[in-house]
Formats: structure tokens, sequence, C-alpha cells
């Protein structure tokens, strides 16, 4: 889980430099990783969801931020 996080902290300084392709992907990752050793109940993937609807919000994206 710990590769989770550290791709979760590479999806975030994606998001931060406007590189939001390769912010979701990281974060898509994450998802994948923590869900499996997790399921739905873990903070790390609350945390990426929001990451992952900032860059959707930061895209225009209003629906799929939701």
């Amino acid at each position: 889980i710990s590769v989770a996080h550290t791709l979760n902290r590479i999806g975030n300084v994606y998001r931060i430099q406007g590189k939001y392709r390769a912010a979701l992907a990281a974060y898509k990752e994450v998802l994948k990783i923590a869900k499996a050793v997790h399921g739905n109940k873990y903070i790390l993937i609350s945390n990426t969801l929001n990451g992952i609807s900032d860059v959707y919000e930061k895209q225009g994206m209003n629906k799929e931020a939701l």
C-alpha cells in the first residue's frame, strides 16, 4: 500500500503542475491498488477521489467532478 501512497503524492504533484492526464493516471492506479487491498473503506480512497474531482473541476468538467 506504500506504493499507492507514493502514487497519490505523484498524482498530487502532477495536478498542481497542471499535468492533468498524468495526475488522473496516477490516481486511477492508486484506486486500483487501495481497493484491492482495503476494499472501499480506506482514507486513501477518499483522498484520491478528492484529487480526481479537483482535476476535473480545474478542466471545467463539473459533472465529472461530482
